[in-house]
């Protein structure tokens, strides 16, 4: 059984500094989070105060306090319940919001609680000036060192690079998540502006119109990676600096800056430049959309903006979509797998369309029925094998037609019959009997009537002929006492080829999403029996709306 290495407790040093005056609040910065209690306390640093308070700055003051955890939400049910019977049902059972602890450095709000140095609590976290670019959605931006032609998943400025004094710290220039990058870029939705990058963050306008939790993700242990001394100043280890990115989950009610020209079921993916003075749909804002991601691009969105349901896998591999109108499109680079242990029932009100690049094989453990209202049509460019290891029955209505071009076999493992109500036409250019030919009609044969050696019997009504050896060649043809000629067999009528599907998803990008231009997938476009190729659109690079300019 695998055990946790706690860490040491360091949160036991509750020194009330002089200066220190009422319970608080006061501006802390964390010193150390590690708490072997795994409660979530932390210790912090309560910086120096002034004559006019608590100031928010960098000021050490040397004490460090430790603080307990106060959750916005928590719950245990009563301890009174609790009885020393085994199961889950007789101890309690907790529940709550849990999202900490925030890295060292980080400034938090912390009072006492009444003025009792011992009882410290922290309350929220301070953030640091202009460092909230990536709250909560990871955005993208053109501002980015990699392609400035297109959004780009990005982290915080570097405050130590950035120089441009006066800049709305918002535009500049910052480092590309390459991670980030390199998932979008791998699925193929590093320019699908609606599944793969969104401009959800904190500095987007305002007020701001995006909510939401973002996680920081594990450490970056990766060998070459950069960091950063960590623990008291006599006993300082190196220890990760960088993130890996974390899950985001967005609730995003979009930027009113860009609107769309029509509703995603009616008109093409188009937006409206409201900063220009062009004119949309204003109940329809550029990416309002909820979403639940991982930082390796596993996610589900629901995008009220282009009004559809997207999931998909990280790697691109596997996605489904719902459409506006009703359309719901599956892609898997492997195998799709679908069981019940009752029935399983498919009905299309129009076509449907199924390919195989393989085999496509159907088994039933009962009866399976085959029925069409209008012609059925079987068709191959290859044999065609009918086998039953029992009876096998062919019935119609109406007149059969056999037609082959090329030989025809029938071959019976015991008595053959046939019969007809009507007359019986045998049309060929060679008649030959293994061993008796025995019609009551009329016999018709371009050619010769041919026996084996050893026997011939050929009996026509009225007309007998016998033979044991040698063996009986009638030429010329031979008409039975019914006379004339009767007419040939009707020629067999030609398979239709089945009609292929045209609508398959592909890959990201797939130029057939719906919202790219809804008119080009109208249920009279993507009709198989009449349309050789579905029509496709594709969906360009909506402005950059970090600018917050007029052009």
């Amino acid at each position: 059984m695998s055990t946790v290495n706690k860490p040491a407790n360091r949160l036991t040093r509750g020194i009330k500094p002089d200066w220190l005056k009422g319970g608080g609040p006061y501006v802390g910065r964390i010193v150390n989070h590690l708490d072997s209690e795994f409660m979530g306390r932390l210790e912090v640093e309560i910086l120096k105060i002034s004559e006019s308070g608590n100031e928010d700055s960098d000021t050490s003051s040397g004490y460090s306090i430790p603080c307990s955890y106060v959750s916005p939400f928590y719950g245990v049910t009563p301890r009174s319940g609790v009885t020393d019977n085994p199961g889950f049902d007789f101890t309690q059972k907790s529940y709550g919001l849990w999202a900490i602890p925030p890295d060292i450095g980080v400034k938090v709000l912390v009072f006492f609680a009444e003025d009792n140095y011992g009882h410290g609590f922290w309350m929220g976290c301070i953030q640091d000036k202009n460092m909230n670019f990536m709250i909560p959605g990871g955005a993208s931006t053109t501002y980015n060192e990699e392609n400035k032609s297109k959004p780009r998943p990005v982290g915080e400025y570097n405050k130590k690079r950035e120089k441009a004094a006066g800049k709305d710290a918002t535009q500049y220039i910052k480092p590309c998540n390459m991670d980030a990058c390199n998932v979008l870029d791998s699925s193929g939705l590093d320019s699908d502006q609606t599944r793969g990058t969104n401009t959800s963050s904190a500095r987007r306008e305002l007020p701001s119109m995006v909510f939401g939790w973002s996680t920081p993700g594990p450490y970056d242990r990766r060998s070459g990676k950069p960091k950063v001394a960590y623990g008291e100043k006599f006993g300082q280890s190196q220890v990760p600096f960088s993130r890996l990115g974390g899950s985001n989950f967005i609730m995003d009610d979009g930027d009113a800056s860009l609107i769309r020209k029509t509703k995603a079921n009616a008109g093409a993916m188009e937006y409206a430049n409201v900063e220009k003075g062009e004119t949309g749909d204003v109940t329809v804002p550029h990416n309002e959309f909820v979403k639940l991601k991982t930082r390796t691009g596993h996610q589900i969105l629901l995008h009220n903006s282009e009004d559809l349901i997207y999931i998909s896998h990280g790697s691109g591999n596997s996605w489904i979509e719902l459409t506006a109108n009703g359309k719901i499109d599956i892609y898997a680079k492997d195998s799709v797998s679908i069981r019940t242990e009752n029935d399983l029932n498919i009905k299309a009100e129009r076509d449907m369309n199924i390919e195989a690049m393989n085999n496509i094989n159907i088994k039933a453990g009962n009866e399976m029925r085959l029925h069409s209202v209008a012609p059925m049509s079987l068709k191959t460019d290859d044999v065609m094998n009918l086998e039953s290891t029992a009876e096998m029955n062919i019935k119609t209505a109406d007149q059969m037609n056999l037609q082959s071009s090329s030989d025809m076999s029938l071959k019976i493992g015991a008595d053959g019959k046939i019969t007809t109500s009507g007359k019986l036409n045998l049309d060929t250019s060679k008649v030959v009997a293994g061993s008796a030919l025995d019609v009551d009609g009329p016999i018709k044969a371009k050619g010769n009537i041919e026996t084996p050696a050893n026997m011939m019997a050929l009996e026509v009504k009225g007309i007998r002929v016998r033979s044991t050896h040698p063996p009986v060649t009638i030429g010329g043809g031979m008409a039975g006492s019914a006379g004339g000629s009767p007419s040939s067999a009707a020629s067999a009528g030609s398979a239709t080829p089945a009609d292929l599907p045209m609508r398959l998803p592909s890959f990201e990008p797939w130029d057939g999403h719906e919202n790219v231009d809804p008119t080009l997938h109208t249920p009279d476009k993507t009709d198989s029996s009449s349309v050789t190729q579905p029509g496709s659109g594709t969906a360009g690079i909506t402005r950059d709306t970090f600018r917050k300019t007029n052009g």
